[in-house]
């Protein structure tokens, strides 16, 4: 049995053109996590801003916060205004996907409040509340 070589891919490929469809998407996806960690952040500073020594933690939990909101703004004009540029979009998610990695580390670390690390010694304390 002889097998006929064919030219054309037994899959379909996705055209360029249709490229600039996929990052505007994948964009839109992504501006919700970025919205919703943004408010959690900002709850969770609040609700370590009572114990002590939590005020770097806080800090970093609001500067995490205002970042997300202005990529969240910065995505949603590459989007209003219907951009095609590449190179924006990746870098928009790239700070997304680095930033979401950094938060579900403080989330996972500070958010149940059961354990606060004091400083850089390590130590670990159980918290009264939970």
């Amino acid at each position: 049995m002889k097998f006929k070589a064919t030219t054309q891919p037994s899959f379909n490929l996705i055209p360029y053109h249709s490229l600039h469809l996929f990052l505007p998407r994948l964009a839109m996806a992504k501006m919700d996590d970025c919205l919703k960690k943004a408010a959690d952040a900002r709850r969770l500073s609040i609700s370590l801003g009572n114990l002590a020594y939590s005020g770097e933690v806080c800090k970093e939990l609001l500067e995490f916060s205002t970042k997300m909101e202005k990529v969240y703004r910065n995505l949603q004009k590459l989007l209003n205004d219907k951009s095609t540029d590449e190179s924006k979009f990746h870098g928009l998610l790239a700070i997304i996907n680095e930033k979401l990695e950094w938060f579900t580390k403080a989330e996972a670390r500070f958010g149940n409040h059961c354990y606060i690390c004091f400083g850089c010694t390590g130590v670990l304390f159980e918290s009264k509340t939970q």
